[in-house]
Order: structure tokens, then C-alpha cells, then sequence
């Protein structure tokens, strides 16, 4: 497992914990078999951060490499002041997600999201089909 903040161009922070399936074979009972496909990127609710993901990241890792991160303003992210428009936060959290991303140099993913994470998710691809 590996933890880091990944840096945005803005300047801003994001925590970030991966794990790959090399990693998880070597947890007693791992299979690691899948580090090429897909990876798996899970963004959190409203009311948590990366932590809500910890119980299932080992098991999600066993077929694709898997990575938590927290939302801007939430966890050990960064806390940049936001807009007061609605459309404006929303269009903020796509774009540090898009940023992101391409700071992790990730060329495609699936989101996994979990309430507010679900929705920033299906604005995400949305905005970014491909």
C-alpha cells in the first residue's frame, strides 16, 4: 500500500492510498493477477474521506490496481475555499479529479462512488466520456 499526496497543478493537495494487485500478492491468500487492467478509483460520500474505503481496498485489489483518495476539503486534503454557486463546487471537484488523474498519469479508470462521491463520479464521465 501506498500512501502520498499528489499535487495539483493549482497547487493544491490530494491524499491519496493505492494498492496494486503485486502488492496484495503478498498478503497471505492474494491472487495479484490482474496489475494490467483497468485501474479502480473510489471516491468517497459527503461525510468521510479515503477511510471509508479501507475494509474493501485489499479484497478490490486482488483485479486491479485500486486507489482512495480525499476530495478537496475533506481529509488530509487540501482546503481550498470554493465558489457558493453549486455548478461552480461541482465544476471545482471535476476538474481536481481530472487533474488528478492526469497527475497520476492514469490514461483511463472506473469510478466507484459512494453518495457525494457517486454524483462527483457521474459528473466526472459526464464531462469526460473517454
Amino acid at each position: 500500500m501506498e500512501s502520498r499526496y499528489v499535487r495539483l497543478p493549482c497547487g493544491e493537495r490530494i491524499w491519496t492510498v493505492s494498492l496494486s494487485p503485486e502488492e496484495e500478492a503478498a498478503v497471505p491468500g492474494g491472487q495479484g493477477t490482474a496489475g494490467k487492467k483497468m485501474p479502480l478509483v473510489l471516491v468517497h460520500g459527503f461525510g468521510g474521506g479515503l477511510g471509508l474505503w479501507v475494509q474493501n481496498m485489499e479484497s478490490l485489489s486482488r483485479r486491479h490496481t485500486v486507489h482512495a483518495f480525499d476530495l478537496l476539503g475533506f481529509g488530509r486534503s487540501s482546503r481550498p475555499p470554493f465558489p457558493s454557486e453549486p455548478e461552480e463546487v461541482e465544476a471545482q471537484f471535476v476538474l481536481s479529479i481530472e487533474e488528478w488523474r492526469e497527475q497520476l498519469g492514469l490514461s483511463k479508470m472506473v469510478l466507484l462512488g459512494h453518495s457525494l462521491g457517486g454524483f462527483l463520479a457521474a459528473s466526472y464521465t459526464i464531462q469526460h466520456p473517454d
